[in-house]
């Protein structure tokens, strides 16, 4: 199966057309000029996700009017949703507080998970980078260096992941059905925690991107203490593609699985947020992943926002993979998750 039939809703990305708010819009705003912009994470420090919005905190306020300061926090907890369901419920709407809950929370009421209180369609989409190239990597002191060597080692590969529906719990799951000698290993609290599994050699690897191991574990890529050898997209030459390797069947659970590497973190406002400010702030996005200090601190860090998604395209592109998923192909994402334990009612 060629690449141009995979996942490809980074071609969403149609040219952007932004109007910029207003000076008297911004004015009754008092712009940002001596106001705070919070920027919350949805994952802990360390991984992919905080890389994404202390990235944006480095870069957007000298694009905003009044150059705000910027304070970075997070919020983890139900891999991004418990973020989502309190911007939704609780965020304040004067434009002050974006949030990047993660890659998949948009999908939780797709999947039906309880506790999901949000509407995620409603939220104010400030901008996402867009695609990003999620690599199967391993650890070079294995000798393995090939998918050939992989698909036949006598050793089961054991790749750390977060919870039962991450990409990298679920990518390599895949992989063991389909017969493969490779098992996940779930359960990490951080993706840090799995890099530091990965150099202690208490797993073998990880599905990951580059700019989730590159934030501040950029050694073990640099040092070659891993290796890639599986990738998404044909962007690195010699690399084998995922959907080359699988049957039709798989590659649409694939499509499903893989959706959020198409757009990338989204950032958003909380529903009914300040019409002037979000405008501003996706003005600020746009012109922040053309800023050269962005484009240079984003490849230190693995982020290529070469095809960046703004304001409503983000929405469009998530809506997209709401409407196409299959019921069957959901179902059968369910079951990687695996049984839920009940919680003992208490005494």
């Amino acid at each position: 199966m060629k690449y141009s039939r995979g996942i490809r809703y980074g071609g969403l990305a149609m040219a952007a057309v932004f109007i910029a708010p207003s000076a008297s819009l911004l004015a009754a705003e008092d712009s940002f000029a001596g106001k705070t912009l919070t920027i919350i994470a949805g994952y802990r420090p360390g991984g992919g996700v905080d890389n994404n919005a202390r990235l944006i905190g480095r870069h957007i306020a000298k694009h905003l009017p009044g150059n705000p300061k910027i304070i970075n926090k997070n919020m983890p907890g139900s891999g991004g949703a418990r973020l989502a369901n309190w911007m939704y419920n609780k965020g304040k709407k004067d434009g002050l507080t974006i949030a990047l809950p993660g890659r998949s929370w948009m999908f939780s009421k797709l999947f039906k998970d309880p506790g999901v209180r949000f509407e995620p369609l409603k939220f104010l989409y400030i901008g996402a980078p867009g695609p990003l190239n999620n690599k199967l990597w391993i650890r070079a002191d294995l000798g393995i260096k090939s998918i050939d060597q992989l698909k036949k080692s006598k050793k089961i590969i054991i790749f750390g992941g977060l919870r039962s529906r991450s990409s990298n719990v679920v990518v390599p799951s895949i992989l063991s059905r389909a017969g493969w000698p490779v098992r996940s290993l779930k359960g990490y609290k951080a993706t840090a925690k799995i890099m530091l599994a990965i150099e202690q050699k208490e797993v073998d690897g990880m599905w990951a991107s580059d700019s989730t191991l590159r934030n501040n574990r950029a050694d073990l890529i640099d040092d070659k203490v891993i290796i890639p050898v599986l990738q998404v997209r044909p962007w690195e030459k010699g690399i084998p593609l995922l959907y080359d390797q699988v049957d039709a069947r798989t590659q649409k659970l694939l499509n499903l699985v893989l959706a959020p590497s198409s757009f990338g973190v989204p950032a958003i406002a909380a529903p009914g947020a300040s019409k002037a400010r979000v405008a501003a702030l996706r003005a600020a996005y746009a012109a922040m992943v053309k800023d050269p200090a962005f484009i240079a601190d984003g490849k230190k860090r693995g982020i290529y926002a070469t095809q960046p998604l703004i304001g409503d395209e983000v929405r469009a592109a998530i809506a997209k993979v709401i409407a196409d998923s299959d019921e069957s192909i959901v179902k059968e994402y369910l079951t990687y998750r695996g049984k839920r334990k009940k919680k003992k009612k208490k005494s």
